[in-house]
């Protein structure tokens, strides 16, 4: 690899760096060409790509970026993820694929600020999918009741009439 091959990859890294949501560092070391892909495609339906990088490179374009507190974790035969849409679900991806492939291991975690020693801590968490939809369910919980309470009124009442005319039918 020669220099300007260098700085562009030092270049489009940090550019992904700045743009992302989360990182998840991992170390890829005994795992065969096909299980990355594997992998690598696991991810990709996440909005995340999955790919092997230099580390010295990497260390280079993390300096000033957001993931920086992840610099110590770039040692041996590193594989990152770098997550677009939502890290959690990411790390969920991360994790299944841990399991999947025994040599595959989770190092840490970056999402919104905050660095994640666990990557299995990082995946019990909801996803922004979840949240939203709690968010909603409490939202649209209360009015739900508050209006079942003003329909039961009506109802009783009727239930009360119609068992009249039934009594008075016989």
């Amino acid at each position: 690899m020669n220099k300007a091959e260098k700085t562009a990859e030092i270049s489009d890294l940090r550019d992904k760096f700045l743009k992302a949501s989360g990182l998840i560092v991992t170390e890829y070391r005994g795992l065969t060409v096909a299980q990355i892909q594997t992998v690598r495609n696991e991810f990709r339906k996440e909005k995340a790509e999955f790919r092997v990088v230099k580390n010295t490179l990497a260390l280079r374009a993390l300096a000033d970026t957001p993931l920086e507190g992840m610099k110590a974790e770039f040692d041996g035969p590193i594989a990152i993820a770098i997550t677009f849409g939502d890290p959690i679900a990411a790390a969920k991806v991360a994790v299944k694929s841990a399991k999947d492939h025994n040599k595959l291991v989770l190092k840490k975690g970056f999402s919104d600020g905050a660095v994640f020693e666990s990557i299995e801590t990082m995946s019990s968490m909801p996803t922004k999918d979840e949240i939203r939809a709690q968010i909603i369910g409490l939202m649209t919980a209360a009015p739900q009741k508050f209006l079942g309470v003003l329909n039961a009124v009506p109802q009783k009442l009727l239930g009360v009439f119609l068992a009249r005319e039934d009594q008075l039918k016989e």
